[in-house]
This record gives structure tokens, C-alpha cells and sequence, in this order.
């Protein structure tokens, strides 16, 4: 009951099933000066529907690493979600532009395919399937580039 570790595992643990309001009860107990913790609990209080409070723990992960690619997808996706396109376009291509050494595929994937979802928003279909494409490129298979490109493929009357 008394480890900050703990509770940030079961935390994690609860995210993968979905259990937002108990992970993020769990990050809270754990260790929250570390980037990773903050990261979570803003994940946590996205998916809760809860933008200002989300908003507050990206900006401080940020300020602890602001050359992170998960926090700058998140602080995109925060903006996407927003509706402040510009905004997150500039967070997801300010990961994308990191060294390759911080980048795995699996984070460049969900950057590309966040693009790609940011230009279907704008009804840019075509570009929409390009970066789904380059998502697939960077990771094999991936679950929501291929999502994507179904509803842009939709989108331009092709299926």
C-alpha cells in the first residue's frame, strides 16, 4: 500500500482495461514529480473527458522533458481534441523531427497516424491517406493506421 512504484504499475495496469478513474487514483499515489507519472495521469484524465486538468500535467511533464515524443503526441492529441489544429500538428511534428534514437517505430507510427487523422479533420483525405501510409512503413500492422485508412478510403468513396 505505502510504494509509489506499486501503485504506478497497477496504474498502468488499470489503463490497459480501460479503468480510467482507478488508474488514475493509483498515479496519484505514486511517484508525481517524474515525467512518466505526470504523462499517465493526464492520459488518465483525457480519456476521463477532463481537458484543463489533463492540460496542467502534460505542460509540467513537458517542462521535465519537453524532448519527449509520448508527451508531445499527447499535447497534440490534447489540441486535436481541442479542435486548435494548428496547434497540434506543431506537437506532432516537433516528435516527428526528434533524433531517431528517441523515436521507436511504435511512437513515430502514432505521430504519422495522428497527422493523418489531423488532416482528415480538415478534410484532406488524399494527405490523410498518406500519412496512414508512412505510419504503416514506420510499424507493420498497425491497428490504427489501417482503422484510419479505412475511414479515409471511405471518406473518398473508395470501399
Amino acid at each position: 500500500p505505502g510504494s509509489q512504484q506499486g501503485h504506478e504499475f497497477l496504474g498502468r495496469y488499470l489503463l490497459g482495461l480501460e479503468k480510467h478513474d482507478e488508474a488514475l487514483e493509483h498515479f496519484r499515489r505514486g511517484q508525481i514529480d517524474r515525467p512518466d507519472n505526470l504523462y499517465n495521469q493526464a492520459f488518465s484524465l483525457l480519456r476521463l473527458g477532463r481537458k484543463g486538468p489533463a492540460d496542467e500535467k502534460l505542460k509540467l511533464a513537458e517542462a521535465m522533458k519537453p524532448n519527449d515524443p509520448q508527451i508531445l503526441n499527447l499535447r497534440g492529441n490534447w489540441h486535436l481534441e481541442s479542435g486548435n489544429l494548428e496547434q497540434a500538428e506543431a506537437f506532432f511534428m516537433r516528435s516527428l523531427a526528434l533524433p531517431a534514437q528517441l523515436l521507436t517505430e511504435l511512437i513515430r507510427a502514432e505521430a504519422q497516424t495522428n497527422v493523418g487523422v489531423l488532416k482528415f479533420r480538415q478534410g484532406k483525405l488524399e494527405e490523410c491517406l498518406e500519412w496512414q501510409e508512412r505510419a504503416l512503413l514506420s510499424q507493420p500492422g498497425y491497428i490504427y493506421a489501417l482503422y484510419n485508412q479505412g475511414l479515409c478510403n471511405w471518406g473518398l468513396k473508395r470501399i
